[in-house]
């Protein structure tokens, strides 16, 4: 991992750090787990990157420990996830679909339209994304017009 983050050069922190986390009720065995390891990664746009995955069970609830490298090892570019925590709140949802776990709290959350599991932003309101980011509610505030968001 070291000497593909060394090819570029610019990359500071080339080890980025993830925790995958399951309610106390939940108890994904290493296989599962490892699969959520690998999910989440592919929503992060690095599911072709260096990665070292570990399952502790140390704890009231299972948790997975993901060290990725920032750098690809095919073309060294370096990637840093826009807007990470939306991603992988995503992916969770879709995780616990996919395994039939408990639905947790976030951003996203599942919701039955028409008799379809859906996975939208977590207002009931289904023409709503939810509430506006910080900047874009801080620009109408000071801007006093609508943002584009």
């Amino acid at each position: 991992m070291k000497a593909v983050a060394a090819q570029n050069a610019r990359v500071k922190d080339p080890v980025y750090h993830i925790v995958l986390s399951w309610p106390a009720i939940e108890s994904p065995d290493d296989d599962q787990a490892f699969e959520c390891g690998r999910h989440a990664l592919a929503a992060m746009g690095m599911a072709e990157h260096q990665y070292v995955f570990a399952v502790h069970r140390d704890t009231d609830n299972v948790h997975l420990h993901i060290a990725v490298n920032r750098v690809n090892p095919d073309s060294f570019v370096a990637v840093y996830p826009y807007r990470a925590y939306f991603k992988l709140d995503r992916a969770m949802r879709e995780l616990e679909l996919r395994f039939g776990w408990t639905h947790d709290k976030g951003p996203c959350k599942v919701f039955d339209r028409n008799g379809k599991a859906v996975i939208d932003w977590s207002s009931k309101d289904p023409d709503t994304k939810g509430k506006l980011p910080a900047a874009a509610a801080d620009m109408e505030r000071h801007a006093d017009q609508e943002s584009l968001f």
